[in-house]
């Protein structure tokens, strides 16, 4: 029996769907994780070290955060797309198969 292709495409949709969000709210939930850094000693600290301090406290979490929304949503939109083709595949067989015979009656 061969493979209806849109079941295989609306199989690895729904696959990838859930692969998004696993992906998202992993980097989300690191994201929210507060990072273990040294305690900041301007003192003592290399100018370049108190610079990249923000970006590897603030800047990397917040894009973490952002990125994995980013999953989430399109995790959501790839599952509602799986979903409206599946309907319409659905609505275009019952269309096909209500329309009876289109042949004329045999005499």
């Amino acid at each position: 029996a061969a493979l209806d292709p849109l079941q295989v495409e609306l199989s690895a949709l729904g696959r990838l769907s859930g692969e998004l969000h696993r992906l998202g709210t992993s980097l989300k939930r690191i994201s929210e994780t507060p990072s273990v850094t040294a305690t900041p000693d301007a003192a003592v600290d290399m100018p370049s070290l108190v610079a990249a301090r923000p970006v590897s406290t603030e800047s990397i979490p917040a894009l973490e955060g952002t990125v994995g929304d980013r999953f989430v949503d399109v995790g959501y939109l790839v599952d509602h797309a799986r979903t409206r083709f599946r309907d319409a595949d659905d609505d275009r067989v019952a269309v096909i198969t209500s329309g009876g015979d289109l042949l004329p009656p045999e005499d």
